[in-house]
């Protein structure tokens, strides 16, 4: 078993493709996807069998190693549909998606009795947890093609959104630009929002566009809205909302209870209307010209400043010579060849890092190659950075995907079915979020002030919206467009948007099909924002004496497996339920 895993991976490895370049990596990926067959002796796992807990947990490990190539095979799988890829390639890689999904399914179906063994509630919570989660993923055939229905209605929700067919009129004669009254691409509706002086010209032409889908989407929102909320209502919740925020430890009194906190805030700082927002950063650039030159960095010396700040958290970066590369680490940022960093944290190996510098990007590019899994892989990630300076935009960029694999590498799991689940998503996101304020303070970051907290802050109120906006709809009762309840979750949204952005827009709840989330992440379209809240607290408000070190090995590291309350109670003074950190952000805003 171990030894297909080895194989898998290196086959998959960045290293591997670049010696097989003659091949193409996608089609050789594919080819080894749809082929891998990992093979479970059923009598290891016997249903007939007594098991001790201890021998029981052993065994639950032992079957999450089995689908580890599987599983590694997916991740890689996400990578690859990351890239610009051609139709054929798209074919290759769902042919490759289709082959692990049935494959997990058989596998975890076959095993079904085992993960329901009467011993599974004697054995630590992260077992219990890792055999509820493998049988969560059992479907029937009805099932089957109830996925495949959600999937096809949540893919027609979001496609419609690339499709830009409506062609937009302004009949107004004051509103049109340079006598044009049609607007037939998304280029001409930004340039038209952009330039336009007018706001009472801008706000319709943004609302048409944004309602674009509507007509296209309404049928999918019906029936994404119905199916989540049978599911949730089946697996005990009243509605999908609760069902949602539950997997982060929320309930939707205290998600809305956030949202106005974090709402009242942003709305003393005057935030922009969605209409306004590209007139308002254009004229804030041309306004003050000399506040928004970009200060650029050269790549090289961006990269060493903020390896330097990671060491002096605990980090050690062993770069790895190749024949290609000479020892002087500058050197290799002048190569083709990728620079290679082993990671280490005291004396425990986190991961590799792979750095490529690439002529042909714009933008820091990053991927996860594969996770860390304790006693049987280490993980690996890369990242690109074009060869030119790095703009303020790009700095930020590499910040954030450098923060998000060390905080990957770093948060090792026993079992890769825990590593997916929401709870570790929201410890691995604090954990990302803080380490990307440390290294914002910690390196040769440029902060160019205007544009980009202006930016900022506008992500931020529209995404506070939009999580509540979620939030309301998928906990209504009965979806009828028509119905009283479906007018006061109208009106309510009409007011936080009032409350948000300072502008009435009674059609506020329209905004349900403005956004392809709406359809995915439903509820937890909070997450970010909560994550970050959560992040800003440790940072400001962490307790007396703790150094960026100890709080990295708190957070991040957590050698102890502490869970996000736990941690939370370490690192702030005082209260930390749910109720409380609540208070505590609001009274920091």
């Amino acid at each position: 078993m171990l030894k297909n895993i080895f194989l898998a991976l290196l086959a998959f490895s960045p290293l591997a493709v670049a010696f097989h370049a003659a091949a193409n990596p996608i089609d050789l990926f594919s080819h080894q996807c749809i082929t891998y067959a990992p093979k479970i002796n059923g009598h290891h796992f016997s249903t007939q069998k007594t098991y001790t807990p201890s021998v029981y947990q052993l065994k639950l490990t032992q079957f999450d190693q089995h689908l580890l190539g599987l599983n590694n095979l997916k991740d890689r799988l996400l990578y690859y549909r990351s890239l610009n890829l051609s139709s054929q390639q798209r074919q290759l890689l769902l042919q490759c998606q289709i082959h692990i999904s049935d494959s997990l399914n058989q596998l975890i179906n076959t095993h079904a009795d085992f993960l329901k063994s009467p011993v599974l509630s004697q054995v630590p919570l992260r077992y219990q947890n890792a055999a509820n989660t493998l049988l969560k993923q059992r479907l029937t055939q009805q099932q089957v093609q109830q996925k495949s229905s959600r999937l096809v209605a949540q893919t027609i929700y979001q496609q419609a959104f690339k499709q830009y067919k409506a062609i937009i009129k302004i009949n107004d004669i004051a509103c049109q630009l340079n006598n044009k009254a049609r607007l037939s691409t998304t280029q001409d509706v930004a340039r038209y929002l952009m330039f336009q002086p007018l706001s009472r010209c801008r706000k319709p032409v943004w609302l048409q566009y944004q309602l674009r889908t509507k007509q296209d989407n309404l049928a999918s929102l019906e029936y994404l809205w119905d199916h989540f909320n049978h599911d949730a209502k089946k697996s005990g919740f009243q509605n999908d909302t609760d069902l949602q925020l539950a997997k982060i430890s929320l309930t939707k009194q205290q998600a809305l209870a956030f949202i106005n906190a974090k709402s009242q805030h942003l709305s003393t700082e005057q935030t922009v209307t969605p209409w306004n927002m590209a007139s308002a950063l254009h004229q804030n650039k041309a306004n003050s010209p000399h506040l928004h030159n970009p200060v650029n960095i050269d790549s090289h010396a961006f990269v060493l400043s903020a390896i330097d700040a990671l060491t002096e958290i605990g980090l050690r970066f062993e770069l790895i010579p190749t024949d290609e590369h000479k020892q002087n680490r500058q050197s290799h940022f002048e190569l083709a060849q990728p620079f290679v960093y082993r990671i280490w944290h005291k004396s425990r190996l986190l991961g590799q890092l792979d750095v490529f510098i690439n002529d042909n990007i714009t933008k820091p590019q990053g991927s996860l190659i594969r996770k860390t899994i304790i006693g049987q892989q280490y993980g690996q990630w890369v990242i690109s950075l074009p060869t030119k300076e790095l703009t303020g935009t790009n700095q930020r960029k590499f910040i954030s995907l450098l923060s998000q694999s060390m905080t990957s590498l770093a948060q090792a799991h026993w079992l890769y079915t825990t590593s997916v689940q929401e709870q570790s998503q929201l410890s691995f996101g604090i954990g990302k979020l803080w380490l990307e304020s440390y290294l914002h303070h910690n390196t040769r970051l440029y902060n160019d002030s205007g544009i980009y907290k202006q930016t900022r802050q506008f992500k931020q109120s529209w995404q506070l919206y939009r999580a509540q906006l979620a939030i309301e709809f998928y906990s209504l009762k009965r979806l009828d467009w028509q119905s009283p309840e479906y007018q006061q979750f109208q009106q309510a949204m009409a007011d936080s948007f009032y409350d948000i952005f300072g502008e009435k827009w009674i059609d506020a709840s329209e905004s349900l099909f403005t956004f392809g989330s709406l359809a995915s992440q439903r509820a937890l379209i909070i997450l970010p924002q909560w994550q970050q809240a959560l992040a800003t607290l440790i940072t400001k408000q962490h307790r007396r004496g703790l150094t960026n070190q100890q709080i990295f090995d708190l957070l991040i590291i957590n050698s102890s497996g502490k869970s996000v309350s736990q941690q939370l109670s370490v690192l702030l003074h005082g209260k930390t339920d749910t109720n409380t950190l609540i208070r505590r952000i609001a009274n920091a805003n």
